[in-house]
């Protein structure tokens, strides 16, 4: 799955399952186990459980996660929405804004990488599909 994808299934998931969700975690979670918003745009992108958040750094092509952080901070600051931040504790627990910032930080930082899965489910058929043996006629 691609990073804009994977990034978007997560914001999915933060809202979806907020028994897994946990600001103070920074892995890729293993099976059941809760996780950050970055360990879990890693588990979508198919990083190996238990990996260092430090990798998804790296398909996020940023050179470390604090780059992460200060995105988020600075899309956070931009709502306007009478909170302190990112990451401050108590807007942590609010999961429907962390998951709105994960959409808009996809949006800014990662759409120009995205291809529709549909688009890229034809892509994949065609690129299986055997070839025809062409012959040149002289």
């Amino acid at each position: 799955m691609n990073i804009y994808d994977a990034t978007m299934k997560a914001a999915d998931h933060i809202e979806a399952r907020p028994d897994l969700w946990s600001f103070m975690y920074t892995a890729v979670p293993k099976c059941g186990a809760p996780a950050c918003a970055l360990g879990w745009i890693g588990h979508f992108a198919g990083i190996s459980a238990g990996k260092c958040i430090w990798d998804v750094a790296d398909l996020l092509e940023i050179p470390h996660t604090q780059e992460f952080y200060n995105r988020m901070r600075n899309l956070s600051e931009g709502l306007n929405d009478g909170t302190k931040g990112w990451m401050n504790e108590e807007d942590a627990k609010d999961l429907q804004r962390i998951a709105k910032l994960l959409r808009l930080y996809a949006d800014k930082y990662l759409k120009q990488d995205h291809i529709p899965e549909s688009v890229r489910e034809i892509f994949d058929a065609l690129q299986a599909t055997p070839k025809p043996e062409t012959r040149v006629e002289r």
